[in-house]
């Protein structure tokens, strides 16, 4: 690999993890927006803030370092807040397409041995959730966070986002932050502290246009070393 020596932003090698990156960013830029979404703002400071909220929920539902959890989610702020929280804790982020099929969308979860899934309820005439409880009533029929779906064996928790409340194995983002309070701000910043960049950091699958998609898995160091030269390149 291409060693990245010339990144004059950030010239430490050792800071290239997601949560070493977003701390990084916000204390350069913190107060500025990072993300701007139906008429709201949102800085990199208080994205940081609910990107932490999310790590500390998943630290509580039983995400270790290394384990895969899905994200489908559109490209709206919950998307960049959940990739962060993921990353933070060392887990290895699985984003799943919105216009993937039902089969496309179970191919996925099933051969990322995705563990979590943080979804959106539906999206124009998608509905993810209906499709995901017709097609598994095991999760619909399941005790929160004990999910066992023979057709997708390692998922154990769902969290949708949405008005519904949870029914069954599925739970709420509500849910998933407020078991994250358990969780210590000093807990957290150890278990950033124990991410590399040279660990698994995600697993992005193809479009799968003439074959079933397939996982390209990417250190943590790939997305920030891009992330920081996209920075420079655009001053």
């Amino acid at each position: 690999m291409e060693t990245p020596a010339e990144l004059r932003l950030q010239p430490d090698q050792s800071r290239y993890t997601l949560g070493h990156f977003l701390a990084d960013v916000c204390a350069r830029f913190g107060d500025r927006p990072a993300l701007h979404f139906e008429g709201r703002e949102t800085s990199y400071r208080e994205l940081e803030s609910e990107a932490r909220r999310v790590a500390r929920g998943l630290v509580a539902a039983g995400v270790t370092k290394g384990s895969r959890v899905a994200v489908l989610i559109p490209n709206r702020p919950e998307w960049a807040v959940a990739a962060f929280g993921v990353g933070m804790v060392g887990a290895v982020l699985v984003p799943v397409s919105t216009f993937g099929t039902p089969e496309e969308i179970d191919g996925i979860l099933r051969h990322s041995d995705a563990s979590v899934l943080l979804m959106q309820q539906s999206l124009l005439n998608h509905r993810y959730r209906e499709q995901l409880e017709r097609r598994h009533p095991e999760i619909k029929n399941a005790t929160p966070g004990q999910i066992r779906c023979p057709s997708l064996p390692a998922l154990r928790r769902v969290y949708c986002m949405g008005e519904r409340a949870g029914e069954g194995g599925i739970e709420t983002f509500p849910d998933l932050l407020s078991a994250g309070t358990a969780i210590a701000e000093k807990f957290l910043d150890a278990l950033i502290e124990q991410v590399k960049p040279s660990d698994d950091g995600i697993l992005i699958y193809t479009s799968g246009t003439t074959a079933q998609p397939k996982g390209v898995l990417h250190r943590q160091r790939a997305a920030v070393i891009q992330s920081w030269r996209f920075a420079e390149h655009y001053e």
